[in-house]
């Protein structure tokens, strides 16, 4: 049965899981705190995902921990690109709050292309649990999460060994994660990162995820999208088609090496104890609004994400509440939150958001509150696509409504409910409710730039920038 609700809002809320006493709880299986994995879906819209659409990939793993916990109907990334979503989804802040981001003025370039990360003062997710007696440990499969770029503090553990532009292929992270789950230390909770790369263009998904025909025959990803962001031209329906199926098939070759990892804390006997989170940086456009990729824009169909969220100890099975799905507007950035709330331990300054776990058996709803995702304009990007990306963007959810706002001066306000692809500007129709949601944008600009930590230059190798222009980032 499924349980729809409206999140019940509650910041500084405290829940209680394995090891704390909750109703879930096992009188000697369970450990002190219960075990963590967080997996992060590179490229991953929610919409092709199988429990969130019908006809969308198969994604049975996926799918497994929505049925037996929450599913969030509406989540939102804090940025559409990888390192800044990323630093949002371990701090806990926006990206206005870390500044790790495309930054013009930032002392790393090649090219056109500039880049500020995280600043050390900036607590991270796996430091704070590090520091609550967690074995923190990860598996990173592309340059823009290797040590170098700031995200790496606080694991004891932490492998990023990237080899190209594809990143570290799905199969291979599953091994090195199995490794890690099956190596932990048996008298620490363990907490484990996990990233997966394979949906990010090229699309190159193996046998048997490959669909049958789906071969390269109208062109490289990199012409298509080139043709497109440059103004040169649509992309054309056979060609959506052909590269939409190989990234399904990408996400299908992924969901099956997740699998494994259930296997793994299944045979461990710590499945049932272990607090399982999936989600993704961001989605991918298919050339909605004139535009192929991500990284530069607010559409929903760069930033809505899977969010699915199984707890530990068996607490929503007992409560009668798996397969709970939750519609208020949240953001993957909330998880920190979330987690250092149950697990009873002190948010650190600068952290925003609410805990997004179901409250009481009614599942009452309470006023939503802003959610805000931002991009920033990316020199190289420019050059390559021209002016018309010379811009920044940010976008306010409020429920339903969504305010989109850029630095060139236009602004946009959609009924997400009526108009999801994001088709009906209605900014000239609703003037009061556009002045009110900007007023609301700006408070929460100036909360989060007096509360942020300015980014800081990035320490990049040879071999670093050798990867990143592999992928295409630079000139």
């Amino acid at each position: 049965m499924l349980h729809r609700c409206r999140l019940a809002i509650l910041a500084t809320g405290v829940w209680c899981g394995a090891g704390c006493g909750g109703p879930g709880e096992r009188e000697s299986a369970a450990p002190p705190r219960p075990h963590i994995v967080l997996i992060s879906l590179d490229t991953v819209r929610s919409d092709r995902i199988g429990c969130y659409a019908e006809g969308a990939a198969a994604t049975p793993a996926i799918d497994r921990i929505a049925r037996e916990g929450v599913r969030y109907e509406h989540a939102v990334s804090s940025s559409p690109w990888t390192l800044p979503a990323h630093a949002s989804l371990f701090s806990g802040r926006p990206v206005s709050g870390h500044g790790a981001r495309y930054d013009p003025d930032a002392e790393f370039g090649v090219s056109w292309h500039r880049v500020s990360v995280m600043s050390d003062e900036v607590p991270t997710m796996a430091e704070l649990l590090a520091g609550a007696g967690y074995h923190s440990a990860g598996v990173a499969s592309v340059v823009w999460l290797k040590p170098e770029f700031g995200l790496a503090r606080g694991f004891a553990e932490y492998s990023a060994d990237v080899g190209d532009a594809l990143g570290v292929p799905a199969d291979q992270v599953s091994d090195r994660a199995i490794e890690l789950i099956e190596g932990r230390p048996s008298d620490r909770p363990l907490f484990l990162f996990v990233h997966y790369f394979d949906a990010h263009s090229p699309y190159t998904p193996p046998a048997p995820h490959r669909p049958a025909g789906a071969i390269d025959e109208d062109g490289s990803v990199a012409e298509v999208e080139l043709r497109v962001n440059a103004g040169g031209g649509e992309i054309r329906p056979r060609e959506r088609a052909r590269l939409e199926r190989m990234y399904e098939g990408e996400i299908e070759f992924i969901d099956a090496q997740i699998a494994r990892l259930w296997t793994a804390l299944e045979s461990a006997g710590i499945y049932d104890d272990t607090w399982i989170i999936v989600t993704a940086d961001h989605g991918e456009s298919f050339g909605d609004h004139h535009f192929y990729g991500h990284g530069l824009v607010t559409w929903d169909d760069v930033l809505s994400v899977p969010l699915v969220m199984k707890l530990p100890g068996g607490e929503l099975r007992d409560r009668a509440r798996a397969g709970t799905v939750v519609e208020t507007t949240v953001q993957p950035a909330e998880l920190l939150v979330t987690l250092l709330g149950a697990l009873r331990l002190e948010l650190p300054p600068g952290v925003s958001g609410r805990s997004l776990l179901p409250r009481g058996p009614d599942c009452l709803s309470r006023r939503e509150q802003p959610v805000v995702a931002e991009a920033f304009r990316n020199l190289s990007m420019i050059r390559r696509f021209g002016r018309r990306w010379d811009r920044d963007e940010r976008a306010l959810y409020l429920g339903r409504e969504k305010l989109v706002r850029r630095s060139n001066s236009t602004v946009a306000l959609y009924d997400l409910e009526a108009d999801p692809r994001e088709l009906k500007n209605l900014a000239g129709r609703r003037l009061e409710r556009v002045d009110e949601m900007q007023e609301l944008l700006d408070s929460w600009l100036e909360s989060a730039s007096a509360a942020g930590i300015p980014g800081a230059p990035a320490g990049i190798s040879e071999e670093n920038l050798q990867e990143i222009r592999a992928l295409g980032y630079l000139d």
